[in-house]
């Protein structure tokens, strides 16, 4: 009988991807003399979706790269559309440091745009992983086989 191995589905990557992304994100704003002026604006939105994107992965390592961008995609526009709504509780969160860094704070078409790259960054980078993980997981040795002519009964 042959034993098969499935590669082990881990959040790790994703986790350690998604520091990362936050850590460039928090730079990004705290020290934006160190972008071009033209990628200044938008850098945060983009280094947001694919924070979004890792997060979702870490949250669920199983699910597809297809549903992992669709859900991300749905989450970000809700997002965005939502800084369109006039509720009082709403504003209370986004002025908070914690909920402008999530939510924002003014709707804008073109994050839509910036979101849409960050996703698919963010899915990019979820593929490498995957792979990197699937190839490491091929090159692990075979087990050995627990029956056969030179197995002591």
């Amino acid at each position: 009988m042959a034993i098969t191995e499935r590669p082990a589905v881990t959040r790790l990557g994703p986790g350690v991807a998604f520091l990362i992304v936050v850590f460039a994100g928090v730079v990004s704003r705290r020290v934006p003399d160190l972008l071009p002026a033209l990628l200044r604006k938008n850098t945060g939105d983009v280094l947001w979706a694919t924070a979004l994107a890792l997060a979702c992965a870490f949250a669920s390592p199983r699910a597809s790269i297809v549903r992992l961008a669709a859900l991300c995609g749905i989450l970000s526009a809700a997002v965005e559309f939502s800084k369109l709504c006039d509720a009082p509780w709403l504003h209370r969160i986004r002025w908070s440091v914690i909920g402008r860094l999530l939510l924002g704070t003014t709707f804008s078409c073109s994050n839509l745009l910036c979101y849409a790259i960050g996703i698919a960054l963010g899915v990019a980078i979820l593929a490498a992983i995957r792979r990197r993980g699937a190839r490491n997981a091929n090159q692990r040795a075979p087990l050995p086989c627990l029956t056969g002519p030179d197995v002591p009964s």
